[in-house]
C-alpha cells in the first residue's frame, strides 16, 4: 500500500514541476472519489474541491461530505451536473442508462462545464479517482495519454490502484464511506433504476427527493418490481 501512496504522491509532484500551482478535484461520495481526496490532501497541493449532482441533499452523499469537510477542514462545492437543467426541463431520464451503468469511458468534460471548473477553481489543471482496472475501456482510455498530462493539465493520483487496494487505504485511514455502499456495493453516480430501487426501503428520504424531481422514475419503478416478483432480484433478464 506505501508503494501505491507514494506514487500517488510522485504523480502530484510531477503535475507541479508541469506548472500546476492549484489543483481543481472533482469528487463524488464513491470509494475512489474518498482515497482520492485524502491523498490529495495528504500531499499539501492547494486544491478545490467540486462535485456534481444531479438531485442535490442526497443524504447519501452528504454524511460523507460533511465528514470530510470536518476532518480536513475544506468546502467541497456542490454544483448542478451540466444536464441536470435538460432532464429536468425535457423530463429526460436518459433510458440508455436507466439500467446499466458499465459504461465506463473517459470523455472529456463539457468545454462549457470545464470553463466553469476553472471559473471557479482558478485552475485548468483537474484531478479525479478514475482508475485503470475499473474495466479495460477505461484502462485503454487511460493508457493513450501520459499521466500527469501538461497539455491537457489533467492528472490521475490513483489510477494504478486496484479496488482491493482502494478499499485497503479507506480502512487504514478510517475514511467515510457512501451508505449507499451497504445497499448496492457503490455510490449513485446516475439514475440507474438497479440503484434507486433499493433506496425505497433503506434511504426512504433520498428515495424521495429523486422521485421530487424525477417523477418519471415512478413507473420505472413499477416495472422493475414488477420483474423483480416475476424472476428475482439476481435474476432479472435484459433490459
Amino acid at each position: 500500500m506505501n508503494h501505491r501512496v507514494a506514487h500517488a504522491f510522485a504523480l502530484l509532484a510531477k503535475a507541479r514541476e508541469y506548472g500546476m500551482e492549484i489543483l481543481c478535484v472533482l469528487v463524488s461520495s464513491g470509494k475512489d472519489s474518498v482515497a482520492l481526496m485524502d491523498i490529495v490532501v495528504r500531499s499539501g497541493v492547494p486544491a478545490t474541491f467540486v462535485t456534481k449532482y444531479l438531485v442535490p441533499d442526497l443524504e447519501m452523499d452528504e454524511v460523507v461530505f460533511r465528514e470530510q469537510e470536518r476532518r480536513y477542514g475544506i468546502k467541497i462545492h456542490r454544483v448542478a451536473a451540466p444536464r441536470r437543467a435538460s432532464m429536468l426541463a425535457n423530463d429526460v431520464l436518459r433510458i440508455e442508462h436507466i439500467w446499466d451503468t458499465e459504461g465506463g469511458t473517459v470523455g472529456p468534460l463539457s468545454k462549457k462545464f470545464d470553463k466553469f471548473l476553472v471559473s471557479l477553481s482558478g485552475t485548468p489543471w483537474l484531478a479525479t479517482g478514475i482508475r485503470k482496472t475499473d474495466n479495460p475501456t477505461r484502462a485503454i482510455a487511460l493508457s493513450k495519454y501520459p499521466n500527469p498530462h501538461p497539455k491537457n493539465c489533467r492528472v490521475y493520483p490513483i489510477a494504478e490502484w486496484r479496488k482491493g487496494e482502494v478499499w485497503e487505504y479507506i480502512k487504514q485511514r478510517d475514511l467515510p464511506v457512501s451508505p449507499a455502499y451497504r445497499l448496492f456495493g457503490r455510490s449513485l453516480d446516475c439514475l440507474n433504476i438497479k440503484h434507486v430501487y433499493p433506496l425505497k426501503a433503506g434511504l426512504p428520504g433520498d428515495y424521495a427527493k429523486i422521485v421530487k424531481d424525477f417523477p418519471l422514475i415512478e413507473p420505472l419503478m413499477w416495472v422493475y418490481e414488477k420483474r423483480v416478483r416475476q424472476y428475482g432480484a439476481t435474476n432479472l433478464p435484459e433490459c
